[in-house]
């Protein structure tokens, strides 16, 4: 009987096309993330008004915890949804609020609960200027972890060399139902020159087509385990 019910719902649901909201800030045209009002090319200006003071923070936390951390980028709009919350705020030059979400970090990760993320985000109908997390000593890039658990469904960003005075940049816009996220874009001059990087998901699912995985679950590339 319950296995009746189980394939009743699947065939049903197999029917229904999920319907999610146009990002009020970014689009994707032509293969590049551009502001959805004007059209024009995102230019990292934005993100530039408010890296100093985020950079320090996840210098700060890296020091202190030895671990990466997050923080999300919202309209003044938004924050006045958001303020009952009494989230820490990291204070910017900028009309935009950054917020410190309650969050769970470790070296390797940056994680927000998504019972609080759909109550308080999604159920409040926000969505974000974007959501920036650290990468601390290490490259600015989307890892395999990035790319299946971050589904802001806006722009992701990665700040990595974060002691450097430059630090390395890689972003990449979430559209729900989509994988827009396979396109990632890289910068190690604050946007003078962005690069389109290969996504680290398509290149794990390439290598495992061409390369023999190991009884152990590893996969062989030239000799080496990944």
């Amino acid at each position: 009987m319950m296995t009746d019910k189980l394939d009743l719902m699947k065939a049903m649901l197999g029917d229904v096309t999920p319907e999610f909201a146009d990002n009020p800030h970014w689009d994707m045209h032509d293969g590049a993330i551009v502001h959805r009002g004007t059209q024009e090319c995102m230019d990292l200006t934005v993100l530039k008004e408010i890296l100093t003071p985020i950079q320090s923070y996840f210098k700060a936390v890296f020091e202190g915890f030895n671990s990466e951390a997050q923080v999300l980028v919202v309209t003044p709009e938004d924050y006045e949804v958001l303020k009952p919350l009494h989230m820490p705020e990291i204070l910017v030059n900028s009309s935009y609020k950054v917020l410190v979400l309650p969050q769970q970090n470790t070296w390797g990760n940056t994680i927000i609960s998504e019972s609080f993320w759909q109550k308080e985000i999604v159920g409040a109908g926000l969505t974000p200027l974007m959501r920036i997390h650290s990468h601390h000593v290490l490259d600015a890039y989307q890892s395999n972890t990035d790319w299946s658990t971050l589904n802001s469904g806006t722009l992701e960003v990665v700040i990595g060399k974060v002691f450097q005075d430059v630090p390395q940049i890689a972003y990449w816009l979430d559209v729900r139902g989509t994988n827009n996220k396979d396109n990632v874009f890289r910068t190690l001059d604050l946007g003078a020159s962005i690069m389109k990087v290969e996504n680290v998901n398509v290149r794990y699912k390439n290598l495992q087509s061409v390369n023999s995985v190991g009884k152990d679950g590893t996969f062989s590339v030239g000799g080496l385990h990944q």
